[in-house]
Parts: C-alpha cells; structure tokens; sequence
C-alpha cells in the first residue's frame, strides 16, 4: 500500500498558499468624524478605496488621504444651520442653504462631486419643496448624484423639525419625473418604521 504522506503534503500546501482575496468596497455614504485622520485610517483598514463624504463644508476640507479616494458632497439644508447630530455649523456664516451662485462656482471648481446628503426630512420639508428645486436643476446641469434622506433617524439628531412622515422614499418619484436626468440615491436607513412606510 502505498503512503498518503506526499498526497497529505500537497494538500496542506495548498492550503497554506492559497491566495488571499480582498474585497474593494465603496462607502457611498460617510460622515464626518471628530478624527478624520483615525476615520481614514479606519477605512483603509477595512478595504474602503473610495468614499462619498458628506459633513460641514469646513470639516470636508480636513479630509485627505491618498489611499482613500473620496467624493465631496454638498449637505442642504441644514437644520438650524448645522449638521445633524454632531450640531457643528454646516457653513462658516450659519446658514441653512448655502448661496445658489456659490454652489454652482464651487461645482464648477470641482469641489463638489454630489449633492447630498439633503437633510430635507430633517429639516420639516418634502423632498420635492420649492426651494429645493434649483439644487436638483444644478445636479442636472452638471450631471451630479443627489443624496437625499429618507426612513427614519436615532435620537439627539437636533432637528426640532424632523418629521418621519417625509422621509417616504416615494416621495421622490415627482422629483425623478420633473428631472429625467436626475442621478438619485436613498440615504436611507432600514428599520420597520421605513419598511411600514414603503407600503403606504
């Protein structure tokens, strides 16, 4: 009988050698941190080579690292002028909205790559509301992704206008038919409250 031990030998090698595979992943939507550098890092290590960042205009500029490919959003409105839950101001003069002549000049400077994360659900307004329809026709023009909100939200958000009822994702099927073009994505956060709401 002849032995098993060269065959045995192999098979362990093989084992031993095989080749490791990593997965590349998207964050499509990240907040800001207090520690970006530790937030990048962070990323780094769990495989993340390209992010879609939205948090104050201020904070993004504190974002940098080569290994991190990432993407600048443009967070609108903000409720009482500042980023849900970290409560820091979304823009330098503490406005809600930032200037339509100002968004369309940092567009064009290549400082913005979405629209996103509209906080209009945080901010007590439709998706669809008025004033936010110059924003939607500028992501048109310039072929930009538009992030907005909907499902639910944890506690100590600072939003005194919150109202979960906007945050229906069907809400947005006007907007898709006002704007063809428009490059739309939920920042939605599944819980039963938003799945109840789907089927409403």
């Amino acid at each position: 009988m002849r032995s098993i031990a060269p065959l045995l030998v192999l098979f362990l090698l093989h084992l031993c050698y095989r080749p490791v595979y990593s997965q590349k992943i998207f964050d499509v939507h990240l907040h800001g941190s207090k520690d970006p550098a530790g937030q990048l890092q962070q990323l780094g290590r769990a495989h993340v080579y390209k992010a879609a960042l939205s948090t104050s205009w201020d904070q993004q500029v504190t974002y940098n690292d080569p290994k991190v490919k990432l993407l600048y959003g443009l967070m609108l409105p903000c409720p009482n002028g500042k980023v849900p839950y970290s409560l820091q101001p979304c823009y330098s003069n503490g406005a809600a909205w930032p200037g339509l002549a100002w968004t369309e000049a940092q567009i064009k400077a290549g400082k913005i790559d979405f629209i996103g994360e509209v906080l209009t659900q945080y901010f007590g307004i439709y998706p669809g509301d008025s004033s936010m329809l110059p924003y939607y026709a500028l992501a048109v023009k310039y072929r930009l992704p538009v992030g907005i909100h909907t499902g639910g939200a944890g506690p100590n958000h600072g939003a005194p206008n919150f109202n979960l009822k906007l945050g229906n994702p069907l809400f947005v099927e006007p907007l898709i038919y006002r704007f063809p073009g428009l490059k739309y994505g939920s920042c939605m956060r599944e819980t039963n409250i938003t799945k109840r709401l789907l089927r409403s």
